[in-house]
């Protein structure tokens, strides 16, 4: 690596040496970013209102996934199969964890929000649910490849030297492989899941009619406003399917971090060139001295 321009340290909280240069202007994306977070706000509304029926086909779909799942489940506790109480839950974690990784995007992220919930939820459904912070199946390589050539307008290999088929991680969103450019600089590379951007809104409708019939209904649902925990949910998710606001997140928060003096934190560089609607890539280390920071938005993926 050779030491980086002054221009991107003097205004933003990156590491002090890199493969490239973040202009602290015209990037094509951050202009577009501000519009898309404006179009992401005005959709959920539409995407939450209350509704007489749900998206009836996903809707059967979600409840035939869960009755599957637990229906073995109940048998068994009926059956007094289970040696203890603590293995009855670790089973019924399991098979919820399994539901919602076959349902997708939507529901693992709700998975990852149970797994942050210690206290909340049951010891055993947090610690299963943890899974889906990093662990969820993978995407084969070729739906990844055609997202990449899709988004960049390029075959692979005349973007990427190299290209690691095995991604670093997978969630609920995207997955993250690692890769190497033609001129040489190493990257990771964020790729959206196919069809999610689809399935998020249809999963959103449904549970926006789903969250009235819950008020008072369940124990959980009596500590928040079931309908308000939707909104404030679609107003997370919504955002997260646009790669270039997480881009142009990331640059706020290395202006942030910067503005504030916070040298302790680095900010990972995107790639000024490397950033759609469904991939980003960004800078593959950052000088070890410094504490890293996953992305700017700082959600899971």
């Amino acid at each position: 690596m050779t030491p980086a321009h002054s221009g991107d340290l003097v205004w933003g909280a990156f590491s002090s040496t890199a493969p490239w240069q973040v202009p602290e202007a015209n990037i094509a994306w951050t202009t577009t970013a501000i519009a898309l977070r404006q179009q992401a706000q005005a959709e959920v509304p539409k995407l939450t209102k209350s509704r007489r029926l749900p998206p009836l086909m996903r809707m059967g779909v979600v409840v035939i996934v869960f009755v599957i799942a637990l229906v073995p489940w109940y048998v068994r506790k009926r059956r007094g199969s289970f040696s203890s109480d603590v293995a009855s839950r670790a089973n019924v974690s399991l098979r919820l964890r399994r539901a919602v990784e076959k349902l997708g995007a939507t529901y693992i992220k709700l998975g990852q929000i149970i797994s942050s919930g210690e206290g909340l939820f049951p010891a055993e459904l947090v610690d299963e649910f943890k899974r889906c912070r990093d662990q969820v199946p993978a995407e084969t390589f070729a739906s990844v490849q055609l997202t990449i050539e899709q988004d960049l307008g390029a075959r692979i290999e005349d973007v990427f030297s190299w290209f690691d088929t095995t991604p670093l991680a997978a969630a609920s969103i995207a997955q993250v492989h690692r890769a190497r450019l033609l001129t040489g600089e190493d990257v990771v590379v964020k790729v959206q899941r196919p069809d999610v951007s689809v399935m998020v809104r249809k999963d959103l409708r449904v549970m926006s009619w789903l969250a009235p019939h819950l008020i008072g209904r369940i124990p959980v649902a009596a500590l928040a406003n079931p309908p308000a925990l939707v909104e404030l949910f679609a107003e997370t998710i919504v955002e997260e399917l646009d790669f270039r606001m997480e881009a142009a997140n990331m640059l706020d928060l290395a202006r942030m971090m910067r503005d504030l003096g916070q040298e302790g934190y680095v900010i990972p560089r995107p790639h000024p060139t490397l950033v759609t609607r469904r991939v980003l890539g960004a800078v593959r280390r950052n000088n070890r001295r410094r504490t890293r920071l996953s992305n700017g938005s700082s959600k899971h993926a």
